[in-house]
């Protein structure tokens, strides 16, 4: 339980540095908005199992 956490914090805190650079945004939306859906899409489907898991 306490490894799925602590694996979550260091994506998340990523997340946010690349949600607040817009000029690095604008400079290469593509690459960066790719990675940035791929990251939160990966993080959804993490969060999902967790939950399922403390359901059990």
């Amino acid at each position: 339980q306490q490894r799925l956490s602590s694996t979550l914090s260091p994506t998340t805190s990523m997340a946010q540095l690349t949600t607040n650079s817009p000029p690095v945004a604008s400079l290469q939306p593509d690459p960066l908005k790719n990675k940035l859906t791929e990251i939160l899409s990966e993080q959804r489907a993490l969060q999902q199992r967790k939950e399922e898991l403390e359901k059990m």
